[in-house]
């Protein structure tokens, strides 16, 4: 999962870097595609945790 985002927030910094030749530009959008990211698959682990928690309750 770490290599994941650490692929998205290369990819985010290498277009920055080409489009503005700032690399503290580069390093914010790194910073914020990484933060993005995790927060997404933060919320997907959660919501498939309550689900999956919810219908093994039901089963009982």
């Amino acid at each position: 999962m770490l290599a994941f985002l650490a692929g998205v927030g290369t990819l985010f910094a290498g277009a920055a870097i080409k489009a503005s030749g700032t690399l503290l530009l580069a390093l914010m959008y790194a910073g914020l595609s990484f933060a993005t990211v995790a927060v997404l698959l933060f919320g997907i682990d959660w919501l498939y945790r309550s689900i999956t928690k919810r219908t093994r309750n039901d089963e009982r």
